[in-house]
């Protein structure tokens, strides 16, 4: 047996399941049956006395079912209502068929069509929802019909512009104002979803005041995605807010509005907030089974490691983002975790691997444009071409997603591709659609890019290190080192080799957080000096604080020789003195 601790909860199991599985099939069936029934009753006992949760009463009522016995009225419906929350799409089907053999109407049906289409049947599903709002009665079923027939258009068959469609031909029929502006806002979030941001928030934010309830935090999700997209981060961080509080108010999962803060957080340079809360959400869905919301929590935390330049990290989460998304059936978020993971292999010098991603990920239906997908594609693509040497194949597919981002109004994706292209040596050209971006951009990621842009335009060494300042301070790390490390070229090209040793290993000492990626600004010139093995041990011993005559005597030198490899590390280190010593080994991993 096994035990383990989750969110003060203990749990214990058979440690290998196969062996659980194989003593449960050799208990008699009526005496299996008898124990389901008592350890069910045990479940409800814990849960009526407060101790238990929603995930308990859920277990309960399966084990009731698989004994052959039945649900009190109602207790189907809760039941599918919580498997559809956790993801179990059979259970799902299963506890909503005999909720609607109940009698428990449209809110059933809809839970069976939900059932049936993350098993892999979405045109089942499609047809039996297309039915219901055919022969809905009367607006509410009608609204709640094609709302949740636009839903699995979207995540399970790729036809937002179907979805689209179908929720305008309704909103013709729909008489109530009340449930009309709920359905004008879920037309909104399609056009969130497909990435007409601008017409999305145009369409939703004068609403807000006139929703309520889980429509107005889908609305304030939207809003605030598509606000990030833009570049307005107070405006995203506010709607986050308004989420969070229309969410508490249903016992909504929070799942998406925290996303979208992290999201929002990123785009305003405050990467290492993110990651933390990120961090703490994957945790928690972990411990509770939740495979959903770990999956949606590990792509985000691989999207935020890729915008600080950790791209082997970045790789490894997106993996399991990208698996996790195909289990729970959201194609379209697997395709476009995958086109991130393309991007973060390429950047971590692997493109063989890249676009074998990218090619299996055709084999997926093309989202047409979900989420951005068609710039997020791009921006994989062309780093996969720097990675492999064609920079001027790598900057023409950067400027053409800065394009596709920018007609949509994606003002903070367009710049991060432009900004790209001025990383790969595309400077010339892009200097000005920067600052125009950058000036609608929120935030100190923005201003760091432009500092960045600026400095590789003007070749100053000097600016290059602020740029490098100002890009570490947002988390920026590949950033950081790759304007250290041309700033670095730039000193040695000047003859000034003791600044361009600094800026060098600073340069390294960067590259080390990111796991050494591979990106053509990092190619700029060759190794910093390294210490011979004399010299380190001179320098490892002076940064201790031994004298040039303690040295001597314990390596068997003389001092002058001593004093020679002590001017020789200082230079190689970019050094000056004594006092610096230990923060430059220390920087440059010695």
């Amino acid at each position: 047996m096994a035990a383990t601790d989750a969110r003060r909860r203990t749990r214990v199991r058979v440690a290998v399941p196969v062996v659980g599985e194989v003593l449960a099939h050799e208990v008699p069936l009526l005496r299996r049956r008898r124990l389901q029934v008592e350890v069910a009753g045990a479940i409800d006992a814990l849960v009526g006395s407060g101790q238990g949760g929603r995930r308990d009463l859920l277990q309960a009522v399966r084990l009731r079912l698989d004994a052959g016995g039945a649900l009190a009225p109602g207790e189907a419906l809760v039941a599918a209502q919580e498997a559809w929350r956790t993801f179990d799409a059979a259970l799902t089907e299963r506890l909503a068929r005999i909720a609607v053999a109940e009698g428990a109407g449209i809110e059933a049906e809809i839970l069976v069509a939900r059932g049936v289409a993350q098993q892999g049947r979405a045109a089942e599903a499609d047809a039996a929802l297309a039915a219901l709002v055919a022969g809905a009665r009367g607006d509410a079923e009608r609204v709640a019909a094609v709302a949740a027939r636009a839903e699995l258009l979207v995540f399970f068959s790729d036809a937002a512009r179907t979805a689209i469609a179908a929720i305008e031909a309704v909103e013709a029929q729909v008489a109530d104002p009340a449930l009309l502006v709920d359905l004008v806002a879920k037309r909104g979030l399609l056009l969130h979803s497909l990435g007409e941001s601008v017409a999305a928030l145009s369409l939703l934010e004068p609403l807000l005041d006139d929703l309520r309830d889980d429509t107005l935090r889908l609305a304030c999700f939207a809003v605030a995605t598509g606000a990030t997209a833009t570049g307005q981060g107070s405006v995203a961080l506010a709607a986050c807010d308004r989420a969070e509080r229309a969410g508490r108010a249903t016992g909504s999962d929070p799942m998406l509005v925290e996303l979208s803060r992290c999201a929002a957080l990123g785009m305003l340079g405050r990467l290492d907030e993110a990651m933390a809360l990120t961090r703490r959400r994957y945790d928690e869905a972990v411990a509770d089974g939740a495979r959903h919301r770990q999956a949606w929590f590990a792509w985000a935390r691989g999207g935020l490691l890729i915008s600080k330049g950790h791209a082997g990290a970045a790789a490894r989460w997106c993996t399991e983002a990208r698996a996790l998304l195909a289990e729970v059936g959201h194609r379209p978020a697997e395709r476009l975790a995958a086109n991130d993971l393309a991007r973060a292999l390429a950047v971590a010098g692997r493109p063989d691997e890249a676009e074998a991603v990218l090619a299996s990920v055709d084999e997926v239906e093309s989202s047409g444009g979900l989420f951005g997908d068609d710039g997020v594609r791009l921006v994989a693509q062309g780093w996969i071409r720097a990675a492999r040497g064609d920079h001027d194949g790598a900057r023409a597919l950067l400027r053409r997603a800065a394009e596709v981002h920018g007609a949509v109004g994606h003002h903070y994706p367009a710049l991060h591709a432009l900004a790209d292209v001025a990383r790969v040596g595309g400077v010339v050209g892009v200097q000005d659609e920067v600052r125009r971006l950058a000036a609608l951009v929120e935030g100190d990621l923005a201003h760091a890019q432009v500092l960045l842009v600026d400095a590789l335009a003007a070749e100053d060494p000097g600016a290059l290190l602020v740029a490098a300042d100002a890009l570490e301070r947002v988390g920026f790390d590949l950033g950081a080192a790759e304007a250290a490390m041309v700033a670095a070229d730039h000193l040695e090209h000047r003859g000034d080799r003791r600044a361009a040793a600094a800026a060098a290993h600073r340069a390294a000492a960067l590259l080390g957080r990111c796991g050494s990626p591979a990106t053509p600004a990092t190619r700029v010139r060759d190794e910093p000096p390294v210490l011979s093995g004399r010299e380190q041990q001179v320098a490892a011993l002076a940064g201790a604080g031994r004298s040039n005559r303690d040295i001597a005597e314990e390596l068997v030198l003389s001092v002058r020789t001593v004093e020679t490899h002590l001017q020789r590390a200082y230079q190689k280190l970019g050094i000056t003195s004594r006092d610096q010593l230990g923060p430059a080994l220390a920087g440059a991993g010695r």
